[in-house]
């Protein structure tokens, strides 16, 4: 059996750390009246992220949210530590469901 070393699980603490902070800010959508709202839901692909691995996040909005707002794929943005990322990262599924992959590197603690 082989166990991590400190430093490896101190690596996928602040990935992992990070990861969440990037799934809470992750479905923003900014509609009419500059009002942020999220009527939708997030799918990570790993809850555990590790170093120089890509991480895929998928945002699908709602039938009533999309219904209420006229919000679609196009007017969610993804968003790390106030940072937009950048929109050649998008994948445009539908009209309701958009995702966002990233490349998982030491820098991301300095976005």
């Amino acid at each position: 059996m082989h166990l991590p070393s400190d430093s490896d699980s101190a690596s996928k603490m602040d990935v992992s750390h990070i990861a969440l902070l990037l799934l809470v800010l992750v479905c923003m959508v900014s509609h009419s009246a500059h009002i942020n709202f999220c009527f939708g839901k997030t799918y990570p692909e790993s809850p555990v992220l590790e170093l120089g691995q890509s991480f895929t996040a998928t945002c699908v909005l709602s039938e009533d949210g999309m219904r209420e707002t006229g919000a679609t794929a196009k007017d969610v943005f993804w968003e790390f530590r106030n940072t937009r990322v950048p929109e050649e990262l998008y994948t445009r599924i539908n009209d309701s469901t958009v995702s966002v992959t990233v490349n998982v590197t030491r820098s991301w603690r300095t976005l």
